[in-house]
């Protein structure tokens, strides 16, 4: 969750990271989401991924930085994305989300043995 102006944005895992918003933290509403539509990248990355998940939503130096998690049950395969913003506001016509790709990923034959 963030606060941009007088309203909070909380982005959750779900199709396209849905978007709800609130004025006091108590009555939330949906405000749409983040993607319109499955991300060509994250389809190939992680064939069978049917959500993004765990969004993490930080403001630094201007800009809204999304990062967001891709896998499927059971499979080492997944990959963290990125999303930015200038505003959170939708009726602000800087209003964008802008996909920035894949931060990082692992394949289904990675190995997370740290041999702890």
């Amino acid at each position: 969750m963030i606060k941009d102006g007088d309203t909070y944005y909380l982005y959750s895992t779900g199709d396209n990271i849905p978007i709800r918003c609130s004025a006091d933290m108590k009555i939330w509403t949906s405000c749409g989401s983040v993607f319109r539509a499955n991300l060509d990248w994250v389809v190939k990355a992680v064939p069978g991924v049917t959500q993004l998940w765990a969004p993490d939503i930080v403001f630094h130096d201007g800009k809204y930085y999304l990062y967001y998690a891709a896998s499927t049950m059971g499979s080492n395969g997944s990959a963290i994305g990125l999303a930015t913003n200038t505003t959170l506001d939708p009726a602000n016509p800087a209003y964008a989300w802008v996909d920035q790709g894949m931060v990082v990923s692992s394949q289904k034959t990675t190995s997370w043995d740290l041999g702890l």
